[in-house]
């Protein structure tokens, strides 16, 4: 317990501290609001705005959970074929790496063109951001399994399915789960860049609407939102990744 409080109190007292020392230099320093509003200015425009906020939310959430669901599911695919055959990975991998290299704000307007103004060029845009992490996690871990214990359960006459289940999967959880943790806040910058370039609603939209108008206050008050949606989204991966660990944990019945 004494640990679980300071895990809790060393974040939330550093974010107190941030937010003080950002009010204390505002208020002092006589900072125009145009430039950088205080963070009280920032709350009275999440508090007074928080239907509107709400409103753009679902959408940016929707784009960014499909585009997160589309890139888990062809990552995964593609990284188990890849472990599974080396020619596979030989012929993959370095064409997933130069389009990873790619600019995604440049592509963004070509993913509009391709897949036109609605949900499509959005979910797009985010499976393309959190697929990278996914891939190269899944396939690290579907490949860190001990050669001696391939030999062992392979000597045990063990299908390959068996081999995949009690050996390959155990390994490979931990290594997707890290690549899904660094997707998730992606799937959320995903979704904001591709309403950037063409949306009537959501937050990146807010975040654009806002910032013509010079309207600081509410703009930080909109990243505030993404942020926050980022920071409860990796929240149920964490509580994902520990079911799964606990799940998949040695002596488990699986």
């Amino acid at each position: 317990m004494p640990h679980r409080i300071v895990g809790l109190a060393a974040p939330v007292g550093y974010f107190a501290l941030v937010m003080t020392v950002w009010e204390s230099a505002v208020r002092l320093l006589h900072v125009a609001p145009l430039v950088l509003p205080a963070p009280s200015a920032v709350a009275r425009a999440l508090a007074d705005n928080a239907q509107l906020l709400l409103h753009h939310s679902r959408v940016t959430v929707v784009e960014a959970m499909i585009g997160l669901g589309i890139a888990l599911v062809a990552a995964v695919l593609l990284a188990g074929a890849s472990a599974a055959s080396p020619l596979v990975h030989r012929m993959l991998y370095p064409s997933i790496v130069v389009f990873e290299a790619a600019p995604k704000v440049a592509l963004a307007p070509l993913l509009v063109i391709w897949f036109g103004l609605g949900l499509s060029s959005k979910v797009a845009t985010v499976a393309i951001m959190c697929f990278f992490a996914i891939y190269v996690a899944t396939f690290r871990g579907l490949n860190s399994v001990d050669g001696d214990q391939m030999d062992l359960v392979r000597s045990l006459r063990a299908t390959r399915r068996e081999v995949f289940l009690r050996v390959r999967l155990p390994v490979a959880v931990p290594h997707f789960f890290t690549g899904l943790k660094i997707a998730v806040p992606g799937a959320m910058i995903g979704a904001v860049v591709g309403e950037f370039v063409t949306a009537q609603a959501g937050l990146g939209y807010l975040v654009l609407q806002f910032s013509q108008y010079l309207d600081t206050t509410r703009t930080l008050a909109a990243i505030a939102v993404v942020t926050l949606w980022s920071g409860l989204l990796y929240r149920l991966v964490v509580a994902a990744e520990s079911a799964a660990l606990r799940r998949f944990a040695p002596g488990s019945n699986r």
